[in-house]
């Protein structure tokens, strides 16, 4: 009788050691180039889910979700330029646009980077500012956020690397 009762508990441990290393296992194992790049598309579109989305791995970047993917989330806001030009706060657009270089620029094909990627992360880059501008408050601040958005878009379309 002990001695089954010992078999059943040491099964019982072995089980649980195996189940725990395994889940352990599971969260740390690395993505395929493939599904990240695939993520990285996703999350770098000119649309609200896209920017949402975005916007929730950010804030959850050290949660196993979302580390899986080892991106790179730094920023250097908008570089060069101001973020907050005539007092409009385009650092989130800003931080966006930077992961997209940082991330979907190294893992697609250079060509797809130059003629699909880079398009696509500049766009939403303006599309970003925009959602910044709509909230200016009346047309006059809207049309200078505007204004300020359209230079930063035409300037990462020409120069952005």
């Amino acid at each position: 009788m002990r001695s089954t009762r010992v078999m059943t508990v040491l099964a019982l441990a072995a089980t649980a050691l195996f189940t725990t290393s395994m889940e352990a296992g599971a969260t740390s194992l690395d993505l395929s180039e493939a599904a990240r790049a695939t993520k990285a598309k996703a999350i770098t579109k000119n649309t609200k889910a896209s920017y949402d989305e975005w916007a929730l791995m950010r804030s959850n970047q050290s949660q196993a979700w979302v580390a899986q993917y080892q991106f790179n989330w730094r920023t250097d806001g908008c570089d060069n330029s101001p973020d907050k030009p005539g007092g409009f706060n385009f650092k989130t657009p800003c931080a966006r646009h930077d992961f997209g270089y940082a991330n979907t620029k190294h893992l697609v094909s250079s060509s797809a980077w130059q003629d699909i990627y880079k398009p696509q992360v500049d766009k939403a880059f303006y599309y970003d500012m925009t959602v910044v501008c709509r909230a200016a408050g009346n047309a006059i601040k809207t049309a200078a956020c505007m204004g300020f958005a359209k230079t930063y878009y035409e300037a990462v379309k020409k120069w952005g690397e």
